[in-house]
């Protein structure tokens, strides 16, 4: 029972049961009954079905809640029930809601669904067999309407697109017929003969009055070009005499700051030789002046051979600084 329980609710589990139609017969009885094969047996028959329980099951499924759906799926299915609903704020307040438990009792009220035809389960809403097929039913029909209106309307605008395209081609005919009859009233008349003979000698002259004009646009453009050329041989020629003078002029720069370089070194030389000439000769100077003082004084003679010493020193390391800042 557990096995046979799990496979109904796992699968849709269908059975077939054969009636006979009268009882079973011996090969003897069966060529004397050749004639009566197609006969019902009615008791047999009713005997069978009281025997498989048939007329309970069928009452049972008539007083019980044989169908069974989840709110998702019943909502999703007979949700389009609302549509015909000439209140358009029920089949928005119910479009809105989030609820399928509410939704689904929202579709059996306005189904006019009594209570006792249906029960509102956790996740399952419970119908009898008869509610569901009026829902199809219902559904059905709901469909089919809006299919009409969806024929209808696709209808309206290939006809809508017809009659512009029709109107389209009467306005362009009545445009080429008057076009027609003022060619045809126009065609005969001196005016329009003398003038469909002189436009092609205005073209034609048209033509060379623009071949004169381009003539003049490229004698006007090569004299241009010439101008150019004459002047940029010119520019050339200037440009060269002003880099021959920069040379020149760079030259004669080169040449006086040779000439400054030695001056400064020469003016250095000679600065130097007088500063040397300036020691001796203060030196000589201070050098007389204290033989003179210390020859006053009686001093004795080996300071004066030391401070002579003294001084040959002093003068001998100026004499090697001057060489060392000539070198």
């Amino acid at each position: 029972d557990h096995v046979f329980n799990a496979v109904t609710r796992a699968t849709h589990v269908h059975f077939v049961h054969c009636v006979q139609p009268h009882p079973p017969t011996t090969l003897s009885s069966a060529n004397m009954m050749t004639n009566s094969r197609d006969i019902l047996d009615v008791p047999f028959v009713r005997h069978q079905l009281r025997s498989f329980l048939f007329i309970d099951a069928v009452r049972a499924n008539n007083r019980g809640y044989p169908e069974r759906l989840p709110f998702r799926d019943f909502r999703r299915r007979f949700q389009c029930l609302l549509q015909e609903q000439s209140n358009v704020k029920a089949a928005d307040s119910l479009i809105d809601a989030l609820d399928d438990r509410s939704a689904v009792q929202k579709i059996l009220e306005k189904m006019d669904i009594y209570e006792h035809r249906y029960r509102i389960g956790i996740s399952q809403v419970l119908l009898r067999s008869d509610v569901l097929v009026e829902l199809e039913e219902k559904r059905d029909l709901s469909l089919s309407g809006l299919v009409v209106d969806l024929q209808r309307a696709c209808r309206r605008h290939l006809a809508h697109r017809w009659l512009a395209k029709r109107r389209i081609q009467e306005l362009a005919i009545k445009c080429v017929q008057k076009n027609g009859l003022c060619y045809l009233k126009t065609r005969e008349w001196p005016w329009w003969k003398l003038y469909t003979r002189v436009i092609p000698l205005l073209s034609m002259s048209r033509a060379d009055e623009e071949q004169r004009e381009w003539r003049d646009k490229l004698r006007n453009l090569e004299s241009a070009n010439n101008d150019l050329r004459l002047a940029k041989t010119k520019l050339e020629g200037e440009v060269v005499e002003l880099e021959q003078l920069l040379r020149q002029r760079d030259q004669t720069s080169q040449n006086l700051s040779l000439t400054l370089e030695n001056e400064a070194e020469a003016r250095i030389q000679l600065e130097n030789e007088i500063r040397l000439l300036q020691l001796k000769i203060s030196a000589t100077v201070r050098a007389e002046a204290e033989s003179e003082e210390r020859r006053d004084s009686s001093t004795s003679l080996a300071d004066w051979s030391n401070h002579e010493k003294d001084q040959a020193t002093q003068i001998q390391s100026y004499e090697k600084m001057i060489y060392s800042e000539r070198s």
